[in-house]
């Protein structure tokens, strides 16, 4: 049942508002594009492989020569822009899965960005609390911040859709999220998978320092936005529904017609039947 929720996320274009679909989708491009071309700071980082590489391999004999820093201010002014990159594109992908949500509940697309909007800064604050776990989690693989995401990565659409408190938000996305977070991860790193098989793909017909790369690659990188953004409104629609259903009841056979009506949006029964 996991390949029917990434199968659907990748039909980011269906909804019945195309007009919302249009305008996020030429929103996210342009600013992929604006980030792309207008990128400042130094994305060079030799300076910090070979300074790993003489930690990781010191050398036999004492040599007395300075080495430049491991990573410069132009580093860090173009990991800052990057970092920015990632976290509008995290944001649009929100919008998208409240617009997604708000169809599925029959409500107009645009409601449910107009709510994302509304409770933003409550989103932000969310994620300026992530700060300091994400920094910590660095000594451990990272393991503790993805355990905390797939926690807490429904609270945005808690906040649109139902108007509460940040903290009932967070809590009702970690009970939502019990003992599926596996499940969850499965479903988000199978869609990246996807999409970087088909980014690797086609970046590799075209020339690394040309414009054609650029525009390619920020168009492959607003697709994978919308379909994230998919994803996560239909995770949050499915099992808002449905609280009851545990990880395991998803690879049950008995229900798996009802339950892809369910994750698809299909009518129980076909006009032509």
């Amino acid at each position: 049942m996991s390949f029917i929720f990434v199968l659907e996320s990748l039909k980011f274009y269906k909804m019945k508002s195309e007009r919302t679909v249009q305008l996020l989708f030429l929103l996210t491009l342009g600013f992929n594009l604006l980030f792309l071309i207008f990128s400042p700071g130094d994305s060079d980082f030799s300076a910090l492989q070979s300074y790993l590489l003489r930690e990781l391999v010191p050398a036999t004999t004492v040599v007395s020569t300075s080495f430049p820093a491991p990573v410069s201010t132009g580093n860090l002014i173009y990991l800052g822009w990057r970092f920015l990159q990632f976290c509008l594109n995290l944001i649009l992908s929100f919008f998208y899965a409240s617009a997604y949500t708000a169809e599925r509940q029959g409500l107009p697309a645009f409601k449910g960005i107009k709510a994302l909007a509304v409770v933003l800064p409550q989103v932000i604050a969310l994620g300026l609390m992530l700060v300091v776990p994400a920094l910590l989690s660095a000594f451990l693989l990272w393991i503790p911040l993805i355990i905390l995401t797939l926690m807490l990565f429904m609270a945005p659409l808690i906040l649109a859709d139902r108007r509460v408190s940040l903290r009932q938000a967070m809590q009702t996305s970690a009970d939502l999220s019990r003992k599926r977070k596996g499940f969850f991860f499965g479903l988000f790193l199978l869609l990246f998978i996807l999409a970087s098989m088909a980014e690797s793909l086609l970046l590799s017909f075209t020339d690394s320092a040309s414009l054609v790369y650029v525009t390619v690659y920020a168009f492959l990188e607003t697709l994978y936005v919308l379909m994230r953004g998919r994803l996560t409104g239909l995770i949050y629609y499915f099992f808002s529904q449905h609280p009851q259903i545990s990880r395991f009841y998803l690879y049950t056979r008995d229900r798996q017609k009802e339950l892809f009506e369910e994750i698809t949006g299909t009518p129980p029964h076909s006009p032509d039947t």
